[in-house]
């Protein structure tokens, strides 16, 4: 297995964090199609479905970030010389 140098960390972490920057922009969107479905269909529990999915997509992008990283580190790429 490839050890990930600084270089490639920070190009991983620099992908988790607009990830999580587009991730948000689009979260809020979905949120402001879907809120009255949600509110219908779960009734008091909407903001705690809502907090889940978030949830789920934080820990979703975060595994993706890693799985970005190592697979840099593993090909050896360098974005940053």
């Amino acid at each position: 297995m490839g050890k990930a140098n600084l270089k490639q960390t920070m190009v991983g972490s620099a992908f988790f964090t607009m990830s999580v920057v587009a991730m948000k922009i689009f979260f809020f969107n979905y949120i402001l199609l879907v809120k009255e479905n949600f509110m219908t269909n779960y009734g008091s529990l909407y903001s705690f479905m809502i907090f889940a999915i978030w949830i789920y997509s934080i820990i979703m992008l975060f595994y993706m970030s890693i799985t970005f990283t190592h697979t840099i580190a593993k090909h050896k790429i360098n974005y940053i010389d």
